[in-house]
Parts: C-alpha cells; sequence; structure tokens
C-alpha cells in the first residue's frame, strides 16, 4: 500500500455502513487539485472556505454518510475483535464457499462448476491427478465440516489459507454435460446461456423481484476476450470448453458480507440451493442443445408456386435453422389457399406438421403430412377464428431446400451487419424475400410477392431467378447495426406492406441448396458491398410477417389437452372448437406475465395457474393423464408463449423515450399546422 500514489476506501461495503460512503486518499496532496472542481451554490462564493464537496468527481456529497463511518469506527473498532473479526468471519464464508464451488462438480453429474481463482495445486502445475486429489480431500475434510473440528485440523486449515479469494468475493462460472455423467460441453455460448439463466433466477435485477424470495443471492458478470485474453482461455479450458473460442464468457459472483453463514454449516444450504437451480437450468439447456422430433411450422408464401419460410428459434434445438423450401400441396387445397389469400391479402398463412417429426428426416423423405391456417394457432390441429381458412392432415410433396443455414452459436456472428439483407427467391412471375439471421437476437422478416425494379435489368434478373436460388439483397438505407436489437418497446416499423426502399443486389457466396445447413456468419466479408450485380428498388407485397418474440423466446411448453370423457379425434376437435377461446384465454393469462421466461420448469407453471373449461384436463405432452383415454389429444402450440423476456428492449428505452417524444412533438406541430390552414 505504501507504494501506492492513491487509495479509494469504501466503507459502505467492508466498512458496513450505509451507501454513499467513501473516501479518497493521496500520497501527495497536490493531487487533489486535479480534480477539484466547485460552484458558487457549493461554497456560497466564501472561496477561502473549504468544502468537502469539491474533492473527488462526485460532486456534492451528503454529510450522513462520513458521520456513519465515524461512529461505526468507534462503536465496532478497528481491531481484531472489531472489524478485524466481522471481516475475518466473512473471508471464512468466502473460502467455505469457494470450497463448495471448487468441489460441486463431484456431486453432480450434470453440472459442472469451476471457480475463477486457481486450487493451490492448480496454481503449483500439479498432474490433473494430484489436483482431483486436493479437491476431494476439499470436499472430505473441509466442505460440511463443524468450524471446531475443522480449525483442529492443521492440514486442512492450511489449505483453507491457501485457497480462494483474498477477498470476500468469489467469481466462478457454470458449464454442463451433454447428458447424465457424459462429456462436457464445448461451447461457450452455450455456457454463457446457461450462466445468464441463473442469474435471472437468483439474482435482483427487476423492480418486482423479490429478494426475500431468492435461495441465495449471485451476481453476474461477463468475461471478455479482448480483457482477460490468455486468462480467459485458461478458465475456459478449465470449464471443459473451447479455449480458443473467442466468444465472451458470461460468469457469477457471490460476495460474503455476513459472519455468521458457517455457523451450523448454513452454507451448505446455499450451496444446495445454488445447485438444485443450476441442474434444474441444466434441463433447459439440453432442450436448447438436442434435436428431437418436433412440430415444424412455416410461413406461406405464393400463389403460383409455393414456397414455405420456416419459424426457426434461437434458443431452441429442434428449431435451430433457417430454411426456406419450395414444395407442392393437392390441387384442391392450394386452389383454397389461392382465394383464400386474395380474399384477404394482408393475412399470413401458416403450415404445420400434423405430427412430431424430424426435420432431418422430413427433408430426406420429401414429404409429410401438414395442417394449414390462416395466423398462427394457440393449438395444434384447431383454427384460432373459426371463420378463417383451416386444412388439416394435408398431404404435402415434391419439399426441395432452397435455403437452409444454421443458427447455432457457433455459426451466428458477433455483431450485427452493416446493412439489413435478405435472402431473394421464388420465379419469374413472384418473387419473395427473408432476411437474413446472422446474429442473435434478432428479428424474422418476410414478405410474399414483393415488386422489384432493376431498370433495363429487371427482366433478365427476375428469369435468372427462376433458375437460381444464389442471391441477397441489401437494403442501403437500412442500417441494421444502428437499429437491433428490436423489441416490444422497439418495434420495425419499417417492414410494412407496400414500403419502398432502396437496394442492391448480390450473388449469395454462401449459396447451398444441400440437406445439410451452411455457416452464414462470415457473409458479410465475402459479399462485396461496393460491387452489386444490380441497383434497384424494391416494393413490399401486401403480407408481411414480422417476429421478434418468438424467435428469440428461451423456453416453449409442450402440454396437452384431454376431454374429461372419451372422444374421437374429429369429436374432440369439434369440442375444443366451441371453447377455443376460453382455452386460449386460460393459458395466455398465465403466459403473459414476464416471469414465465425464467420459470425452472414453463410445464410445471403453466399447470399450477391455468384454468380451462371443468370438461378438459391440461397434462404434459407424453404424459399420462387421469380420465378415459383417449384416441387424440390436443397440443399445446409453441406459439402460445408469445412475449419474450425482452431484456434487450429495456436497454432500448432510452432510444423510444426521446423518438416517442420527438414523433409526438412533429405530430403535434403538424396538426397544428392543418388546423391553422384550415
Amino acid at each position: 500500500m505504501r507504494y501506492a500514489d492513491s487509495i479509494t476506501l469504501d466503507p459502505h461495503k467492508s466498512g458496513y455502513v450505509p451507501y454513499p460512503a467513501g473516501g479518497l486518499c493521496y500520497k501527495d496532496e497536490r493531487s487533489k487539485y486535479l480534480i477539484t472542481w466547485t460552484g458558487p451554490y457549493i461554497d456560497g462564493g466564501a472561496s477561502d472556505v473549504e468544502s468537502m464537496g469539491v474533492y473527488g468527481l462526485e460532486g456534492s456529497k451528503p454529510g450522513a454518510a462520513p458521520v456513519a463511518v465515524y461512529v461505526s469506527n468507534e462503536v465496532i473498532g478497528l481491531h481484531r475483535g472489531g472489524y478485524g473479526g466481522l471481516l475475518g468471519e466473512a473471508m471464512f464464508t468466502s473460502v467455505k464457499l469457494y470450497a463448495h464451488w471448487a468441489t460441486m462438480t463431484l456431486e453432480s453429474d450434470t453440472l459442472i462448476v469451476t471457480p475463477f481463482n486457481m486450487l493451490p495445486a492448480e496454481r503449483d502445475e500439479k498432474s490433473v491427478e494430484e489436483v482431483e486429489a486436493q479437491r476431494a480431500f476439499i470436499k472430505r475434510n473441509i466442505v460440511d465440516r463443524p468450524n471446531r473440528e475443522l480449525v483442529r485440523d492443521a492440514e486442512a486449515m492450511y489449505l483453507v489459507r491457501m485457497m480462494g479469494s483474498d477477498l470476500s468475493i468469489n467469481a466462478f462460472a457454470c458449464n454442463f454435460r451433454l447428458s447424465r455423467g457424459g462429456p462436457p460441453n464445448r461451447d461457450v455460448a452455450e455456457a454463457s446461456y446457461l450462466n445468464a439463466r441463473i442469474i435471472k433466477r437468483l439474482a435482483v435485477n427487476r423492480v418486482d423481484d423479490d429478494a426475500r424470495k431468492k435461495p441465495i443471492l449471485l451476481m453476474g458478470t461477463e468475461l471478455d476476450d479482448e480483457r482477460y485474453g490468455s486468462c480467459l482461455k485458461s478458465f475456459k479450458q478449465r470449464l471443459g470448453l473451447k479455449a480458443e473460442d473467442p466468444g465472451p464468457l458470461a460468469g457469477l459472483c457471490n460476495v460474503s458480507m455476513s459472519p455468521f453463514p458457517t455457523t451450523g454449516n448454513f452454507v451448505r444450504e446455499l450451496a444446495d440451493a445454488f445447485r438444485k437451480v443450476a441442474e434444474e437450468e441444466v434441463q433447459n439447456c439440453w432442450k436448447r442443445v438436442n434435436v428431437a422430433p418436433a412440430i415444424h411450422s412455416f410461413v406461406m408464401q405464393g400463389t403460383k408456386d409455393l414456397f414455405l419460410t420456416y419459424l426457426p428459434m434461437f434458443n431452441w434445438g429442434s428449431y435451430r435453422q433457417q430454411l426456406i423450401l419450395s414444395a407442392k400441396l393437392p390441387s384442391e387445397v392450394m386452389e383454397a389457399y389461392v382465394r383464400a389469400q386474395r380474399e384477404d391479402p394482408e393475412a399470413v398463412f401458416s403450415l404445420h406438421t400434423s405430427s412430431e417429426e424430424l426435420l432431418s428426416s422430413i427433408l430426406q423423405k420429401r414429404s409429410c403430412v401438414v395442417d394449414i391456417h390462416q395466423g398462427l394457432p394457440m393449438l395444434h390441429g384447431v383454427a384460432g377464428d373459426l371463420n378463417s381458412f383451416s386444412r388439416s392432415r394435408v398431404e404435402l410433396t415434391e419439399i426441395t431446400v432452397v435455403k437452409h443455414t444454421k443458427l447455432a452459436p457457433s455459426a451466428l456472428a458477433d455483431d450485427y451487419p452493416p446493412v439489413m439483407s435478405f435472402f431473394l427467391y421464388g420465379s419469374s412471375k413472384e418473387q419473395h424475400i427473408e432476411h437474413v439471421l446472422l446474429k442473435n437476437d434478432n428479428v424474422q422478416l418476410n414478405c410474399s410477392r414483393v415488386e422489384l425494379d432493376f431498370g433495363p435489368s429487371t427482366e433478365r434478373i427476375l428469369n435468372e431467378i427462376d433458375s437460381s436460388t444464389g442471391f441477397v439483397l441489401t437494403f442501403g438505407d437500412l442500417r441494421e447495426q444502428a437499429m437491433q436489437p428490436f423489441g416490444t418497446r422497439h418495434k420495425p416499423d419499417f417492414f410494412a406492406p407496400s414500403r419502398t426502399f432502396q437496394v442492391s443486389l448480390h450473388m449469395d457466396p454462401c449459396a447451398s441448396q444441400g440437406l445439410d445447413a451452411v455457416d452464414m456468419h462470415q457473409l458479410f466479408d465475402h459479399l462485396r458491398l461496393e460491387s452489386p450485380v444490380a441497383q434497384g428498388t424494391i416494393t413490399l407485397g401486401e403480407s408481411v410477417y414480422v417476429d421478434f418474440a418468438h424467435l428469440n423466446r428461451d423456453t416453449v411448453p409442450q402440454l396437452c389437452i384431454t376431454p374429461t370423457e372419451k372422444l374421437t379425434r374429429d369429436q374432440l376437435l369439434s369440442s375444443v372448437i366451441n371453447d377455443y377461446q376460453n382455452i386460449v384465454d386460460g393459458i395466455s393469462r398465465v403466459v403473459a406475465n414476464e416471469k414465465t421466461t425464467i420459470a425452472p420448469d414453463i410445464e410445471e407453471h403453466i399447470l399450477a395457474r391455468a384454468t380451462l373449461p371443468s370438461k378438459y384436463s391440461l397434462g404434459r405432452f407424453g404424459e399420462a393423464q387421469d380420465g378415459p383415454a383417449t384416441d387424440s389429444k390436443v397440443h399445446v402450440s409453441r406459439f402460445t408463449v408469445p412475449h419474450p423476456s425482452d431484456d434487450h428492449s429495456r436497454q432500448m428505452m432510452v432510444r423510444t423515450g426521446w423518438k416517442d417524444m420527438f414523433d409526438e412533438t412533429v405530430a403535434n406541430c403538424r396538426s397544428q399546422c392543418a388546423d391553422s390552414r384550415a
């Protein structure tokens, strides 16, 4: 400390006094004048009278804080029996918690926990066997031993003094095994997702968070490659992650300020509470990375040739791809769909597999059975609007891949691209577009039957679209990097019917029509923005699809509705149609609360709170339910949870705040001008 030029003191931390008590000490008194400022409202113009508020960057300071520091120092005392005893116990608590973090992996077959500070054996570069032996010693001789017994063990106490942080703060991170007792996850983004989910449940970040309901309070942090360099690479390796993965790693911190938790080994209760939450979130991570049979959904485009744009999800393994298909429907179904679209040109029509399948299997077979709806169904097999277009169990054939890209974290870019890009596809008669998803969180935008104008080159380009799928459009006046991310408070209102934009046409350098998804995250490194194939305009058609909620959701309910009396499938669908709105309202009421997004088990959360008409029971998909056997159940759609946690939208509140105010002012001025002219 004697070598420091300045020292900061924060009694509102280890001093146990109210915020904002703080001090700044200089070795050379003249240093304080480098950051001195004053004003007549502080010293009243009496420049020869010094005021505490003029020294330091914070400006005016309350007098209660230094008084609290003085009183605390006098009452508690700056000695071993006072603050020394309190802080010593707090640091002992920190070491006991460190021991739990260092050994929790031994207690779990799914969870991996690694403290940021190495074990003594790791610091001494001992062999893997010696490190694991030390970890086992800590678990056996330190973790659960009573304090009085522990302090009598010289070997254990020596290790206590050597391990953990030299502060009352523990930094650590979690990873997970891909199956029980299986290999560790290697993807940094997946581990970060796990840590972020844990923080959402155990931190107090929102005004409606109740600290009393949190079993343990933690803070979150982020470790980035630029700041932590080789240290972070080593930490990733210790977690079982790819050390060369440059992605940032979300981490956790606990602060031990109370001198009492080690009494009665309350620390064990804290560690067990954390482990329960973390292992619950590992289950969500498995759903995020594992591919399983699912009901797959598409937006329908085109009236002459049918194109289908997949409805993906970044955070759900079965839906992690951007996919555009062409396919065929039976002629009578296609004709009915075309009539329905002409009657309501702005409507969005969606197509859904009738049963759960692997998407890869569908693409290989090139056929499947589907249901078609106007809009997105809350319940599979049941149309939301009884007067809207709907068809069930229709054969979809001649499925052909037009675009297929990966959406796993390792295939996504670190930042949003400079301009907004869209896939261009279709035929010479009808063209459609789909926003290229290069980073999460993102927004899905697609439009059917756009109008393109590239001047004299228009006809040639349209004919090439008929035989090629390798085109990308960039919207020159849409700066995606500045606009993203979108959310409920910052919507992509620019993407609206009949809007016209300046565009540039490029050949797709990542074009692929195979069954395997391609990696698109380096698209803009090869796109050659300065040398477009053509430039012109695009005018959006009447039917546009916009989604920033479902695409970015963390969880999907897997529930089904069963009648309490035996019904055939047709009778069941007929019955549900009559009660559709009541069923949907019962589920929507529950999932509209943002706390649904961090529920450890979304199915259990909905089951405990949703109220359905008495003649139906709601249960987990695939589980046996009470009541008579049925030939069929109605599956709850993945679109029943419409609201994301929307963290990014909260970050955009400042932007939308001034924008809303500006737009309101402009609207008022225009209204006043119109009134004055009248």
